[in-house]
């Protein structure tokens, strides 16, 4: 089996490829990205021959061809993802999130994928951000497109460790002895390990399309958190952006038949929290 990662050589896509490499069904695996220096830094971390590298951009979709081509599955992880970023660039970020979206669903049909996997966010759940709304409606692009391929949506909540999470951040603060920074301690985050979030993709591949999957994973307040990691740590507030929520959702409405939430692999939040301790 060939699976494609877009945005391969982010934390995401790095975490899925550790995982792959390991399985013996996997014959390859394939990483889009524009970045070549993180591809560089993937390569000589990971040494594995099962790995191939493209340079592409997903708003063009000739890129997408040399990659996609003999691929079984696609799994979609290329985004803009930064909240501020997409709200201050939104055409461009319009442009990456959903007229690359189109491209890769177009470039699916075209190279005979039989899979493909949409990376969401919880973000798309009652969006009010231009990264919401931009989640929401690729959401439905993949869902409502008719292309004979399977079509998988995951939304994705925060994970432990990732880029731009507050566990490094947080870490960093307690080791140079300067206060732990929260936005707000009653703010409420959905958190899972990075092992839980790779196998509940994995574990939806070939699904039928028609839902949007859902992750049963740990929600917890920040302030609760904080104080429970660091509980000798001074502690800062620093308010909230106007872009935030003060709580996140991973579906409006779970009675809707539109949403799947199925149970994660996993060790949670909270187990993570006590190998900490």
């Amino acid at each position: 089996m060939i699976i494609t990662i877009t945005g391969g050589t982010g934390f995401l896509g790095r975490e899925l490829t550790k995982e792959l490499i390991n399985h013996p069904f996997v014959n390859e695996v394939r990483i889009i990205s524009r970045n070549e220096f993180k591809q560089a830094e993937m390569r000589a971390e990971l040494k594995n021959d099962k790995i191939k590298f493209f340079l592409a951009d997903i708003r063009l979709q000739d890129d997408l061809k040399p990659a996609f081509r003999g691929s079984e599955t696609v799994i979609h992880a290329a985004a803009c993802k930064r909240i501020d970023s997409c709200e201050d660039n939104v055409f461009y970020s319009t442009d990456v999130n959903i007229n690359g979206t189109m491209n890769v669903l177009k470039e699916c049909d075209n190279s005979g994928v039989k899979n493909l996997v949409f990376i969401s966010s919880d973000k798309a759940s009652r969006p009010h951000t231009t990264y919401g709304s931009q989640k929401y409606l690729c959401e439905q692009l993949v869902r409502r497109c008719h292309y004979s391929f399977r079509k998988t949506v995951v939304r994705y909540g925060n994970v432990i460790g990732s880029t731009g999470s507050i566990f490094p951040i947080w870490e960093k603060q307690h080791k140079e002895g300067v206060p732990i920074t929260i936005t707000n301690p009653d703010m409420t985050r959905f958190f899972w390990t990075a092992k839980e979030a790779v196998i509940f993709v994995l574990n939806n591949i070939q699904d039928n399309g028609k839902e949007v999957n859902i992750p049963r994973i740990e929600s917890m307040k920040i302030g609760e958190l904080a104080n429970y990691l660091y509980p000798n740590d001074e502690k800062k507030i620093i308010g909230i952006t106007k872009n935030e929520k003060m709580n996140e959702e991973l579906h409006p409405d779970i009675s809707s038949e539109n949403y799947v939430v199925s149970p994660t692999d996993h060790k949670g939040l909270q187990e993570w929290i006590k190998e900490q301790k």
